[in-house]
């Protein structure tokens, strides 16, 4: 059985002025600014492709939500698709991201030769066959916040009581300034969150509203069945890293931890969440890519992009 919680919450990311616009990507100007929508554009083909594959029907939106006791169930054992994030004592974690489009913002500065490589066409960067080495390289990170949904199933053979999750292993630097990159391909939009992870707080927590969602507040899982939450974390001040402490209470009352950590869908290891800030008003990102599209009618395998230096953030 299935508990799907959700509370709604915005957020909101400034946008940064446009650049000198390079046709078909000239040398080191044009051709970085495909990494990004390449990688934002592969990444949202591939977790399609996954989530329709068989056996990973991805079931759809949560209803609206309204009051901790009134949790939509399923009858799904295991119901978001997604990847494994965690296991222990017969509780397993899945982790499914809903995030796509938004900015992505990465430390590595590519080179005019992977510009040319891998820019040049958006849609065919991905098929070359060092692409996912560069895409590790790249390794995008989430600007201003980054979604998703973990499912948390009790596989064992008596009832659990899950009674917090938190953040642990935080670690807060100053927000990526190298290489910033725009969406590409019309994406954009976040699904529904169960709750908000303030990564800013001095002690975060899940909140809905102003409140600990687990302040008081526990959630009992039967054997066989599963507890979705969708988290929504954000920073407007830091570079965070992170993993998350899944608290719970086994049936002989002793208190266990599950540690919680993102997937990457190339490798299918398992590393910190990441998110970053985006930059104050004053500061100055090395690179921005804009993607832009040849004309009103073009697929976004032919579009071309901006690249931008040493731009200033403006309000």
């Amino acid at each position: 059985m299935q508990q799907t919680a959700r509370v709604s919450e915005g957020g909101e990311v400034n946008q940064l002025g446009h650049g000198t616009q390079i046709n078909g990507l000239s040398g080191s100007a044009a051709i970085g600014l495909v990494v990004a929508a390449m990688s934002i554009a592969l990444a949202a083909a591939l977790a399609f492709t996954m989530l329709k594959s068989p056996g990973n029907s991805r079931s759809g939106s949560p209803a609206a939500y309204t009051g901790k006791q009134s949790a939509q169930m399923s009858s799904s054992a295991y119901p978001g698709s997604g990847q494994l994030a965690g296991s222990a004592n017969g509780v397993k974690v899945v982790l499914s991201m809903p995030r796509e489009g938004g900015l992505d913002a990465s430390k590595y500065l590519p080179t005019d030769e992977e510009e040319r490589e891998y820019f040049n066409k958006i849609g065919a960067a991905a098929e070359k066959p060092d692409y996912s080495a560069f895409a590790a390289r790249q390794h995008l990170v989430p600007v201003g916040s980054d979604s998703y949904k973990l499912t948390i199933t009790n596989a064992s053979d008596s009832e659990i009581r899950v009674v917090n999750i938190r953040p642990v292993l935080l670690q807060r630097e100053a927000p990526v300034n190298e290489v910033l990159y725009y969406p590409c391909c019309g994406a954009g939009g976040e699904e529904s969150v169960v709750a908000t992870l303030n990564l800013d707080d001095p002690q975060p927590y899940l909140a809905q509203g102003m409140a600990d969602y687990f302040a008081g507040h526990s959630v009992p899982i039967s054997p066989g069945d599963a507890f979705d939450i969708f988290i929504h974390a954000k920073t407007l001040k830091y570079y965070c890293t992170y993993s998350l402490d899944v608290q719970y209470i086994d049936s002989a009352g002793n208190p266990q931890h599950l540690e919680v950590l993102r997937p990457d869908w190339r490798t299918g290891n398992r590393a910190p969440f990441e998110v970053t800030a985006m930059l104050a008003v004053g500061g100055t990102y090395q690179r921005e890519y804009m993607p832009k599209l040849p004309g009103p009618t073009a697929s976004w395998r032919d579009g071309y992009y901006v690249r931008s230096d040493n731009q200033l953030v403006r309000d």
